[in-house]
């Protein structure tokens, strides 16, 4: 029956609750303990994340998001696949620019001065 309380006890310690049917399957969720609340869990997850930002701006560091290419992507790997293939095809076909590369390449890693 909906509603039905089907763990704990009924001052509201911890159980579950049958709240609903999705496709002819029960659907059920938890209940929160009467002493504890969300409120309280989130604001001391907040206070600490909050504290662990601000030792991080502390030492000079800043907030980044980035969104890079999900490599578990089987059209990711197929074509870095493709990429690394033609690569390798024309460092063979052309020996001379490969080793123009690998100089080039060398002088931009130089780290001098980036600091």
């Amino acid at each position: 029956m909906l509603g039905e309380h089907l763990g704990g006890d009924s001052r509201g310690e911890v159980g579950i609750r049958l709240v609903g049917l999705i496709e002819g399957l029960p659907f059920f969720a938890g209940v929160i303990p009467r002493n504890v609340t969300s409120n309280s869990r989130s604001r001391a997850a907040r206070e600490r994340v909050r504290k662990h930002r601000e030792a991080l701006r502390a030492n000079g560091l800043r907030p980044v998001t980035r969104w890079v290419p999900d490599t578990r992507n089987p059209e990711f790997v197929a074509e870095y696949r493709r990429q690394v293939l033609a690569l390798a095809e024309s460092a063979r076909a052309n020996p001379e620019r490969e080793a123009e590369y690998w100089k080039w390449a060398e002088a931009v890693q130089a780290d001098e001065g980036w600091v």
